[in-house]
């Protein structure tokens, strides 16, 4: 599914489950618990694979939904609360390059 970030309602209990800093390293952005689920926005299916590994800090499968890379970073740089303060160093860039 594509789901729209803009539009989108963000759930916090979903954004305390995995720490921003890895959130950022794998351009993720937690959106929803489904049941036993953490629901993720990616922008690329490659991304999938990567997920795995993060399943041990959310303690619970993660479910990909897919996402514009550009509202992905956006929604990283807004985001505030338990563990997911800004400070200068975490604010994500967007480069046309980056994978």
């Amino acid at each position: 599914p594509l789901v729209d970030l803009e539009r989108f309602p963000l759930d916090p209990q979903a954004l305390a489950l995995l720490p921003r800093r890895l959130a950022i390293s794998h351009r993720v952005l937690p959106l929803l618990l489904d049941k036993e689920r953490l629901i993720v926005a990616v922008d690329r299916p490659g991304r999938v694979l990567k997920l795995r590994q993060l399943d041990a800090y959310a303690q619970m499968p993660i479910v990909p939904a897919l996402a514009l890379k550009s509202q992905i970073l956006v929604a990283l740089n807004r985001q505030s609360g338990e563990g997911w303060n800004l400070d200068a160093s975490e604010r994500v860039n967007f480069f046309a390059t980056t994978i």
